[in-house]
């Protein structure tokens, strides 16, 4: 059935919004301290296209404005699972390797994220 009408049954009527695992928004967030912004960067933007093929929706980089060494980023998919495989990815293939993720300074901190209704 949420195949079928998904949209159509999640889409707010009035001021009710509906909220459930099914229609929630999924996050994978993480952070970690880095040695050089622009080289981080770079090798960002390198894996937009794992990004893409992941499912990754949106993505969001932040830095404390009290620390330039510091990273959050912020991957927005579909689905849990998704968000899972794609922090698997990370941590088994990118972050493992020096030379696949340059300017990364220690483990990163990882966690999906489900969007919670206020």
């Amino acid at each position: 059935m949420w195949t079928n009408y998904g949209p159509a049954l999640a889409a707010p009527i009035g001021a009710i919004h509906w909220a459930s695992t099914d229609s929630a928004t999924h996050w994978s967030a993480y952070e970690h301290e880095i040695s050089d912004l622009p080289t981080w960067l770079e090798t960002f933007r390198k894996f937009a296209p794992a990004r893409e093929q992941a499912g990754v929706t949106q993505a969001e980089v932040y830095q404390p404005t009290d620390d330039r060494n510091w990273i959050v980023v912020n991957l927005r998919f579909e689905n849990a699972d998704a968000a899972s495989n794609f922090r698997t990815f990370l941590t088994e293939r990118i972050w493992a390797a020096p030379e696949t993720s340059p300017a990364l300074v220690g483990a990163p901190t990882a966690r999906v994220l489900t969007e919670v209704s206020l």
